[in-house]
C-alpha cells in the first residue's frame, strides 16, 4: 500500500515506522516550511466497540503533550481527523530509540549515561510540574540524537491530573518498567515515572533490567523481590550509585525520591563518585583480579578516602616495563599472610549476631556488641579492621555509630547492615565517607562473605599504613 500524498495540509514524504493501529509518516508542513512526523491511527483496523475510547485516548495524548514546551519532550503541533484517520502532528526527531541502542549492546560511558538520565528526569519533572504523568517511561519512548540530546515521546497513556480517562484499577504500561503500584492498578503519580526512570538508569549502568522473565514473573519480582545492586554487575560503580538507584526502585512510593529533581541531583553526584573510583576499569578486569585473589585499586582508594588519606597512585598499566611489586598499594592480596583480622559486628538482635558469628568466626577474630556505646569503646581500645553495624538500633542509628567510629578508629573499614527502607537515611553517609559499603538484610551468605573479605583486605592494608596500636585483644567468642 502506497502512502497517501497528503494528510490534511501536510505533504507526505515517507514512512518512519508502522504499528498495530497505524503508521508514522515523515511529512512537510508547507505553511511554515518545516518537516514533521505524523502519527496516525487507521480507524478501520479498530474494533467498533473500542473506536471511540481509542480515539479519545489519542486526542488526550495531543492535549497532554500539546501544553508542554521542553527541550527533552518531543513537541506536538497539531491534531486532526478525517473519515479514515486520526493523526497527531509532532516534532520530527533525528535519532534512534534508546531501546535500539540497548538491543545493539551500545556501550555508554558514565558521562553519557549521566546526560541521558539527567535529561530524562528534567523532562519528566517539567511535565509533572504541569500535572502530566507519562505512565509508560521506557527506552522505546526515548529518542536519542547523535549529539546526546534526548526526546521523550509517546505520552499515549499519560494522565493529566484533571482527566478521568484512566481510572484506578486500570493497568496500563510496559511490565519491565512498571512500578508495583501500577501492576496493582492503584493510583499513579509522579513517583511512578521516577521508578520507571530508575529501571532505565539500572539498565544503562549494567546492561540488564533489574527483573526479567515472563510478564507474570516480572510482576511477582517487582512486587516482592529486591534487585541486585548495580555494582554487582558493574563493579566500577560506587556504593552511592547503588543507594541512589535502589532508592528510585523502592517498593513504596514514599521511600523513593519524591520528585525528579531530587533523583537527578543524587544520580549525578553518585556517578561523579563512581568516576573517581576508577569506573573505566572493565568488568572483565575486575573479575580477573578476583580470580587471582586480588582486589582492584578502586577499593583501596575508596577506603583511603574514607579514612581521610590520599588515594594511592595508580599502578603502571599492563605492559609497563617496570611492573609494581607485590606489596604495591593498588593490588592488595586477599591472602592476609596468616593475620586474623578483627571484625566487630553491632546489632541489638542476638540472633543476628549469632548468625554472623557462625559465618565468620572460623576465619577472623569476631567480636560483637549490642549497642553503640559498647561498640565505640571496643573500637577505641582494640582498633578493629572492619566494623559492621545494623542501621536500626535503639538510641544510636548505625550511620551515627559509624560516623563516630570514623573519629575514634579512622582506619577501620565501615559497613552498614540495612533494609532497603533505610536507604534515604544513608545516602549522605556514603558520600561523606562514613560508610564504605552497605549490605542489605536479609543477606546472601556468599555476597556478605565476599564483601567482608574485600573490607578485611582493605582494613589490613590501612592498618599497615600506620594506625595506632591496639590494646591486647579479649578472648573471642
Amino acid at each position: 500500500m502506497n502512502p497517501p500524498a497528503k494528510i490534511g495540509k501536510y505533504d507526505i514524504q515517507g514512512i518512519l515506522g508502522k504499528g498495530g493501529m497505524g503508521i508514522v509518516y515523515k511529512a512537510f508542513d508547507p505553511a511554515i516550511h518545516r518537516q514533521v512526523a505524523i502519527k496516525t491511527i487507521t480507524k478501520s483496523v479498530l474494533d467498533p466497540s473500542e473506536l471511540q475510547y481509542t480515539l479519545k485516548r489519542f486526542r488526550h495524548e495531543a492535549q497532554a503533550v500539546g501544553r508542554l514546551t521542553h527541550p527533552s519532550i518531543a513537541a506536538i503541533f497539531d491534531y486532526g481527523e478525517d473519515a479514515e484517520l486520526a493523526y497527531i502532528v509532532m516534532e520530527l526527531v533525528s535519532g534512534k530509540p534508546l531501546s535500539q541502542h540497548l538491543h545493539n549492546k551500545t556501550h555508554f560511558e558514565l558521562k553519557e549515561i549521566c546526560g541521558i538520565i539527567s535529561q530524562l528526569l528534567d523532562g519528566l519533572g517539567y511535565a509533572h510540574a504541569r500535572g502530566v504523568i507519562h505512565r509508560d517511561v521506557k527506552p522505546p519512548n526515548i529518542l536519542l540524537n547523535d549529539d546526546g540530546r534526548i526526546k521523550i515521546t509517546d505520552f499515549g497513556i499519560a494522565r493529566i491530573d484533571t482527566s478521568t480517562l484512566t481510572q484506578v484499577g486500570e493497568v496500563m504500561g510496559s511490565p519491565g518498567y512498571m512500578p508495583p503500584e501500577q501492576f496493582a492498578g492503584a493510583e499513579i503519580d509522579a513517583r511512578s515515572d521516577i521508578y520507571s526512570a530508575g529501571v532505565i538508569a539500572y539498565e544503562l549502568l549494567t546492561g540488564r533490567k533489574p527483573f526479567t522473565g515472563s510478564n507474570v514473573e516480572i510482576m511477582h519480582k517487582v512486587v516482592s523481590e529486591h534487585p541486585a545492586n548495580p555494582s554487582e554487575h558493574n563493579p566500577g560503580l560506587s556504593a552511592q550509585t547503588d543507594l541512589v538507584v535502589q532508592k528510585a526502585l523502592a517498593k513504596k512510593r514514599e521511600d523513593r525520591f519524591q520528585n525528579a529533581h531530587e533523583f537527578s541531583a543524587a544520580f549525578v553526584k553518585s556517578l561523579a563518585l563512581s568516576g573517581r573510583a576508577d569506573t573505566a576499569q572493565p568488568a572483565t578486569d575486575t573479575m580477573a583480579d578476583a580470580a587471582t585473589g586480588r582486589i582492584g585499586s578502586n577499593l583501596v582508594n575508596a577506603a583511603r578516602m574514607i579514612s581521610g588519606l590520599q588515594p594511592a597512585e595508580a599502578p603502571p598499566a599492563p605492559g609497563d616495563p617496570t611492573p609494581p611489586s607485590s606489596a604495591a598499594v593498588g593490588s592488595i592480596s586477599m591472602d592476609t599472610d596468616g593475620r586474623r583480622a578483627r571484625i566487630l559486628f553491632v546489632d541489638d538482635e542476638e540472633r543476628i549476631l549469632t548468625a554472623l558469628r557462625s559465618i565468620f568466626r572460623a576465619k577472623y577474630h569476631v567480636f560483637t556488641a549490642t549497642n553503640g556505646p559498647e561498640a565505640l569503646e571496643f573500637a577505641r581500645k582494640f582498633k578493629p579492621h572492619v566494623v559492621v553495624s545494623d542501621q536500626r538500633m535503639p538510641d544510636m542509628p548505625g550511620v551515627e555509630l559509624l560516623r563516630l567510629v570514623k573519629e575514634t578508629s579512622p582506619h577501620a573499614v565501615r559497613i552498614l547492615l540495612t533494609g532497603y527502607s533505610d536507604l534515604a537515611a544513608i545516602v549522605g553517609s556514603i558520600n561523606e565517607g562514613e560508610v564504605y559499603r552497605f549490605i542489605a538484610k536479609p543477606w546472601d551468605n556468599r555476597d556478605i562473605q565476599k564483601t567482608v573479605a574485600e573490607a578485611v583486605a582493605v582494613g589490613l592494608e590501612l592498618a599497615d599504613i600506620g594506625s595506632a596500636p591496639a590494646d591486647a585483644l579479649p578472648i573471642t567468642a
